[in-house]
């Protein structure tokens, strides 16, 4: 599922910032993030059964994200999406080329629907895998991605509805609770974004930020705050396991002191 908060050419010295809150079915497991050297290297956590990721970023200072687009069918397929994702991290530098990419249906068949959001300093786009592949220039501001972007054509089925009642009140709180985050100040933002990651909104639940379920088939397993800075060795990334509300987010900036040495996404 997922709720991703996206702040695009806001913050001061860094131009993406996104917080990822990952929901998942129960027995999922993840591990925090970690550099992975390829042709270039890729910041990201990883999921133990795919060995990909759900959002991460390259020394060039791309940054992709993924989450669910429920809107039914249970489509046949044969790869992950988080594969796929650190696949692209690892072969491109920029969002162009990524956004021609996934817009192949050629490429789409082998995976389930999807929504993207592929960033890079200059330019962001919301790319929608559903029946039909959309996509939408993201321009400076403030995006909330949830597991169910609603297009036209989408059949309204009782499921669907109650999918997009959640998803509907996480990403109108978003919006709300980012309003009020100092753009001139980045420590205080990411200090701000970490208090939304921990946002139960008026009642603790499906519809919060932080994610609650009572039946325990979908729970939250992770939190992850990526700030791509104009210098990328500048760079945040910030994890927590588990629900904010109950755990505290750990700085794994460190990453990319032990990873750039040379100044460069590339080994």
């Amino acid at each position: 599922m997922c709720t991703l908060i996206i702040l695009f050419q806001l913050i001061r010295g860094y131009p993406i910032v996104a917080l990822h809150s990952r929901y998942v079915r129960s027995g999922t497991i993840e591990y925090p993030p970690q550099a992975t050297r390829g042709e270039r290297v890729v910041f990201s956590p990883i999921d133990h059964r795919s060995k990909g990721t759900w959002m991460g970023f390259n020394g060039d200072g791309l940054l992709i994200a993924v989450t669910d687009q429920h809107t039914g069918s249970g489509e046949d397929v044969s790869r992950s999406r988080g594969t796929l994702l650190l696949e692209l991290l690892d072969r491109f530098g920029s969002s162009k080329p990524v956004v021609e990419y996934l817009s192949r249906y050629e490429v789409k068949r082998d995976y389930r629907r999807a929504n993207f959001a592929v960033l890079d300093r200059r330019e962001g786009w919301h790319i929608i895998w559903d029946r039909e592949i959309s996509r939408k220039t993201l321009e400076r501001g403030v995006y909330a991605i949830t597991n169910l972007t609603m297009l036209l054509g989408v059949e309204r089925t009782e499921t669907i509805e109650e999918t997009w009642k959640y998803a509907r009140e996480r990403e109108l709180r978003a919006h709300e609770l980012t309003r009020g985050i100092a753009l001139n100040d980045p420590e205080e933002a990411f200090r701000k974004i970490k208090e939304i990651a921990r946002d139960h909104g008026t009642q603790r639940g499906r519809g919060s930020i932080c994610y609650h379920r009572a039946s325990g088939d979908w729970f939250q397993s992770s939190a992850t705050l990526i700030a791509v800075a104009d210098e990328i060795e500048d760079s945040k990334i910030y994890y927590c396991k588990g629900n904010p509300c109950e755990n505290k987010f750990k700085d794994y900036s460190f990453l990319m002191d032990q990873s750039l040495k040379n100044g460069s996404g590339r080994i």
